[in-house]
């Protein structure tokens, strides 16, 4: 069941057309300029950026169409931007390690729920969320309320399964501790792991309130030594080839030809076209 708060949020904004279409446009171009400028942190070969870029084009042209979403991202920037722009640059970093990884991943679901992950915190007040200080225990319980207010938000959406279970999931663990539901291992879809493991490393290096933002070797470091129980271990090395401080495997090629491209032009032809 949806919280009141929710409800009463859909109610007021998902009626007639609050925005002007120009006005969601253009912090969808923002994002997806912030998904691109993110990728370009780090070495990046022709493949890569010839792979980013064809993304970049594709979420824009989606998000542009599907104006329920688009909306939802435009009040969450006004709402807190750090969250829309984190949510951005999150997106970057799942890609990248998907692809670097070389197994088959759902890329399009892990986009969409990359960049919507964070969008139950329009039910949060940025106060709360950009707080310096620590929290009380009933301001950390309405925080962490927020992947189940995200995934009523976009409930109705007609997103595929996947989006939705990685909004609601984004924060489990590999160790069970995680929440909303403290699932185990087994029912982390690899999309699910490479989502929570790019969001970590997002939020490691972007300076908040609450804590310094940290160098990409100082956040890997970190990962290894202080998280590696929360997390999927098995993408530290996509991660390390993403930093360049590993090259790049064969086995990404394979990923690139037999699934990636392949996979992008069957989803939505007439966008890529």
């Amino acid at each position: 069941a949806q919280s009141q708060e929710v409800v009463e949020y859909l109610a007021q904004n998902t009626g007639p057309q609050t925005v002007t279409l120009a006005s969601e446009q253009f912090f969808i171009a923002d994002g997806i300029g912030e998904f691109l400028k993110t990728r370009m942190l780090y070495p990046i070969g022709v493949e890569q950026l010839a792979l980013f870029k064809g993304m970049a084009l594709a979420l824009s042209r989606y998000l542009s169409n599907q104006s329920r979403l688009s909306r939802l991202l435009e009040n969450l920037a006004r709402h807190d931007s750090f969250s829309f722009y984190h949510s951005m640059r999150t997106a970057a970093y799942a890609l990248a390690l998907a692809s670097y990884s070389g197994r088959p991943v759902r890329t399009w679901e892990l986009m969409l729920g990359s960049i919507l992950h964070d969008v139950g915190n329009l039910m949060v007040d940025p106060a709360l969320l950009n707080r310096a200080g620590s929290l009380k225990d009933e301001e950390w319980k309405i925080v962490r309320r927020h992947p189940e207010d995200g995934h009523q938000l976009i409930a109705s959406a007609n997103l595929p399964d996947l989006v939705n279970t990685l909004v609601l999931n984004h924060h489990e663990r590999m160790d069970g501790q995680g929440y909303p539901h403290r699932l185990r291992l087994a029912s982390l879809s690899r999309e699910l792991r490479i989502l929570n493991f790019a969001e970590i490393f997002s939020s490691l290096t972007t300076p908040r309130p609450y804590q310094k933002g940290r160098k990409a070797e100082e956040a890997l470091d970190f990962m290894e030594t202080s998280l590696a129980t929360y997390i999927d271990a098995d993408l530290f090395d996509p991660l390390k080839t993403l930093l360049g401080q590993a090259p790049v495997k064969e086995k990404y090629k394979a990923f690139k030809e037999n699934f990636i491209y392949p996979y992008l032009n069957y989803y939505r032809p007439d966008i890529v076209a």
